[in-house]
């Protein structure tokens, strides 16, 4: 799928900077062929700028934040179920493979 007027991938860090390859419609192509279920999707769009003392302090806010989304979803549900497992892979992500220098993250899970 050719987009038009898009030609690169832009990534703004502290460390500068970065032009990445062109995936853009390779990823749209992906999401387009996302089969529609009855389980949840989490849109996640987060600031991850260091606060003046070199500290982020998304972690607590996530937890926070989608612990309390899960209470709206029937106990022993595959919908809770499915949004826990997502929520785990999302908190390990931001805790095991975030990148310091990234300013800010979209992520759908």
């Amino acid at each position: 799928m050719e987009i038009p007027g898009v030609v690169r991938l832009v990534l703004y860090t502290q460390s500068g900077l970065h032009i990445m390859p062109n995936l853009l419609a390779e990823q749209i192509d992906t999401l387009a062929a996302f089969a529609p279920n009855a389980l949840p999707v989490i849109s996640l769009y987060l600031n991850t700028q260091s606060d003046d003392h070199g500290r982020g302090h998304f972690a607590s806010f996530i937890r926070k934040e989608l612990h309390t989304r899960a209470r709206t979803f029937a106990h022993q549900s595959a919908a809770r179920a499915s949004f826990f497992a997502d929520v785990d892979r999302i908190e390990k992500y931001l805790a095991t493979e975030l990148r310091p220098s990234t300013n800010g993250l979209a992520l759908f899970a």
